[in-house]
């Protein structure tokens, strides 16, 4: 039951995208017709149509790839629905009803600051056990002092500092 639920909300999650990637496409188009009627009426140069094109055309194929998702998801959910693989549902678009509850969440401010002040170095596992405070205490900190070597700096040969 996890697994269908799970696969429903991806399916969900994927239907959004694509809307939102459709929206994204409708206001490339639009700004290319701008561009346009701009570029006709000489108020930008004629190259800015390439960059409103190269726009369009990512947006375009972000609503593809949107759509591939949102197929894979649908078969995802139907693969753990449907048991005969000759079932009419297999052809059957499924569209979502329920919406995610988006509502936010409490957020205690007052003890974010309290925490802030606590741990100025911003490392959220200072205040968990077993985890070393500071901000050193990261894995990696030894190896970015190692490359940084004895000035203090992370530059590569190419950038003197």
């Amino acid at each position: 039951m996890a697994d269908v639920e799970k696969a429903y909300w991806d399916l969900v999650a994927a239907r959004r995208d694509l809307d939102v990637r459709r929206g994204s496409l409708a206001l490339a188009e639009q700004q290319r017709y701008d561009t346009q009627v701009r570029i006709e009426a000489r108020t930008v140069a004629p190259s800015e149509s390439d960059a409103a094109d190269g726009g369009s055309r990512a947006s375009v194929w972000d609503v593809f790839a949107a759509q591939e998702v949102v197929a894979r998801a649908e078969r995802a959910l139907k693969l753990l629905m449907l048991s005969d693989l000759q079932d009419r549902f297999w052809a059957a678009e499924l569209i979502p009803v329920d919406a995610p509850d988006t509502t936010p969440g409490a957020f205690d401010v007052a003890r974010a600051l309290a925490d802030a002040r606590k741990n100025p170095s911003g490392d959220r596992r200072a205040h968990r056990p077993g985890f070393p405070a500071g901000p050193r205490a990261h894995p990696c900190a030894r190896r970015v002092e190692a490359a940084a070597g004895s000035r203090g700096r992370l530059y590569g040969p190419r950038h003197r500092g």
